[in-house]
């Protein structure tokens, strides 16, 4: 019987060679034995090994056999040993067991929490299939896990395997396993901690009660009863364990910096309920003296002193203290002195009584580097200069490590590439270094289809097929057969249909983000919108051209120009019904179709930390335009939309996003009243 978790060692190499010259004796024999049941393959195991009679004992040969037979997957066990053979030579006894061949499926016994077919599901164990004690504990790894996510961190497996037939090497297997109790965490209790309370304790560690709305999401509580104080978390002694350090790293941040946190200890209350006891020895806590900074000749020491945002009499945290050290080397290497280094030390003052220590940041200045080359490697797809035009950073630019990390962000944001690395290459010359930008492309198509039901649309589907890094120059490979990709010019292609019994609409669109050889985005969209309403029916056919471009040192980051020319037809009205208002004026709900001809200007800052699943930031859209006028069409209008949007984390993963709109529109020229369309 073996327990889950333990793993035997399965080879063992015993070359018992008594004298140095029998390492170098020749091998004058070659034996296989069986050491388990079932019969040996003896032609299959010789064909897997190297060592023959007449050549020089080697070990690292014998190692080779072993590891090729135990990569057959057949044997549980390979042993081989030396002796001499009396003939002035060695011989080699292999010493093999087989594997055991399952003749009907796992039993089970003391299984309640999960089910036989649920562990069925987690094991890979059929009949048929070769097994031993080894291939058991790791298959049983999964049940374990299982059984510890449910609360049960007792819970053991034994597998008993019996024998049913020598000869053939068959065998059944017995799964008996040990749930033990099952743990519910009731409350997590800080022991020893004065200088922090127990809630701000528990609200740093993420531990929050049922009821908490924020928690039910993520990887903390999990509800097992709406109606009482449950777990605070599930018992896992990873967590336990993060928990720990979260605790640790609280303390270490207000200057405590000796404290020692223990492991959670599970025990019970007088209640008989589990709670997680964490003992804290607090120690002293420790603040700051005097500040300073050696070692600095290339710049202003005072410019430089800026960098460390620490001050007398504030708390030793050693994660600000990194923090500082990290901003002046950055200070340096944005600079182009990447071999800068600065270290630190922490000693107690000698001007102040107390727990009080003094910081002294020496900095190592290093030479100026410029960059010599940049090489791109690992594009398959994309064109080189598509990446090198979202670089910031040229040859013989100084070696600015700023740059280089805007240069990745570039390249990420694109949305081309899963990965973008940063290498630096040794040169000739020590003042310059080759700059290696190495990317991992990944798919950039995207086929969506949808559908839905609601009581104004009715039935409707939709389908969204999209290129990102489309490349217009290749789309004759569309209509090869079989089609070739058209891919790798960073261009943006998309095609957008809504069908349904209420409304219908198809989109087509291309972008090209850098039109002319610059940052100019230049893109044209054709579309068809028609909709069902109740009183009329409206059918919408236009299309637009727009421009963009990248703001620098402004509020607003992006301007877009856009022109838009459409026509709106109405059809099936029902309403033709003559009214007469109170003064005895009459008048009938006039439909008419209508050309709009408009220009439009948006300004956009967008603050988020990601382009697609913003965590936090914010982005604001302030959107002005007008229609008709010296642009000719039906209607003289405009209009003022901003919208803006705050992103705000929460516990575990979890972000607020706060939406508003404002939108203005009135009538202009001659037109008396603001048409239907727009209102």
């Amino acid at each position: 019987m073996i327990r889950s978790g333990y793993y035997p060692i399965l080879v063992a190499v015993l070359v018992a060679v008594a004298a140095n010259s029998l390492a170098a004796a020749p091998v004058k024999e070659v034996l296989i034995q069986n050491t388990g049941v079932g019969t040996i393959d003896k032609p299959f195991v010789r064909a897997q090994m190297s060592a023959q009679v007449g050549r020089e004992l080697d070990p690292a040969e014998v190692s080779k056999d072993v590891r090729n037979l135990f990569a057959t997957g057949r044997f549980s066990d390979v042993r081989v040993e030396v002796s001499d053979s009396g003939e002035s030579g060695v011989a080699l006894t292999y010493l093999i067991r087989n594997k055991l061949r399952l003749v009907e499926p796992i039993k089970m016994k003391g299984a309640k929490y999960l089910s036989e077919e649920a562990i069925r599901d987690l094991i890979d164990v059929r009949p048929g299939q070769l097994v031993d004690e080894a291939t058991l504990a790791v298959e049983g790894s999964r049940i374990v896990e299982r059984y510890h996510e449910g609360q049960y961190p007792d819970a053991a497996l034994d597998w008993e395997i019996t024998v049913v037939d020598k000869d053939t090497g068959t065998a059944t297997v017995t799964l008996k396993v040990a749930e033990g109790r099952r743990v519910r965490i009731m409350r997590v209790v800080f022991v020893g901690n004065e200088s922090v309370s127990a809630r701000g304790l528990r609200g740093t560690v993420g531990l929050t009660k049922w009821w908490n709305p924020f928690s039910w999401s993520g990887s903390g509580t999990k509800i097992w009863n709406p109606f009482s104080w449950a777990n605070e978390f599930l018992y896992d002694a990873d967590r336990l364990e993060a928990v720990r350090m979260s605790v640790r790293k609280l303390y270490l941040s207000k200057g405590f910096l000796d404290v020692a946190v223990g492991t959670g200890e599970l025990t019970k209350n007088d209640k008989g309920e589990f709670i997680v006891r964490f003992n804290i020895e607090e120690g002293s806590a420790y603040t700051f003296g005097e500040l300073s900074l050696s070692g600095v000749t290339l710049f202003p020491e005072n410019a430089v002193r800026q960098t460390i945002e620490l001050a007398r009499g504030e708390p030793v945290s050693p994660a600000k203290v990194q923090f500082v050290v990290e901003s002046l080397r950055r200070y340096y290497t944005s600079r182009g002195y990447i071999r800068s280094m600065v270290k630190h030390t922490l000693s107690p003052s000698k001007a102040e009584k107390g727990n009080v220590l003094d910081l002294a940041f020496v900095v190592t200045e290093g030479s100026l580097m410029h960059v010599r080359n940049i090489y791109i490697r690992g594009n398959t797809t994309s064109r080189e200069d598509v990446i090198r035009r979202e670089l910031a950073i040229y040859p013989g630019d100084v070696f600015d490590e700023s740059r280089i990390r805007r240069s990745k962000r570039r390249l990420m944001n694109s949305g081309y590439f899963s990965r973008v690395a940063t290498l630096r290459e040794a040169t000739p010359r020590l003042d310059q270094y080759d700059l290696v930008f190495e990317v991992e492309e990944q798919r950039t198509g995207k086929l969506l289809l949808g559908g839905g039901y609601s009581s104004v649309d009715n039935f409707f589907g939709f389908v969204d097929i999209s290129e990102s890094n489309f490349d217009i120059s290749k789309a004759r490979n569309l209509l090869k057969w079989p089609p070739e990709a058209a891919k790798g010019a960073g261009q943006k292609l998309r095609f957008h249909g809504t069908f349904g019994s209420e409304k219908n609409s198809t989109e087509i669109s291309f972008v090209e983000p850098w039109f002319l050889g610059r940052r100019l985005s230049a893109g044209a969209k054709l579309y068809t919108r028609e909709r069902d309403y109740s009183n009329f029916d409206v059918r919408r056919r236009g299309g637009t051209i727009s421009l963009g471009q990248p703001l620098r040192n402004a509020f607003f980051s992006r301007a877009d120009f856009e022109y838009k020319l459409e026509d709106a037809d109405v059809s099936d009205v029902t309403d033709t019904n003559e009214y007469v208002t109170a003064d005895g004026d009459s008048y009938v709900f006039e439909y008419e179709s209508q050309n709009k001809s408009q220009i439009s200007l948006t300004l956009t800052r967008d603050m988020r930390n990601h382009p697609y699943f913003p965590s936090s930031g914010h982005r604001v859209v302030l959107s002005g335009y007008v229609s008709g006028g010296v642009l000719g069409g039906d209607t003289d209008i405009y209009g003022l939309t901003l919208r803006g949007e705050q992103y705000i984390p929460l516990w575990f993963d979890n972000v607020l996003a706060l939406r508003g709109k404002i939108d203005v529109k009135s009538e202009d020229g001659d037109t008396e009243e603001m048409p239907t369309f727009d209102r």
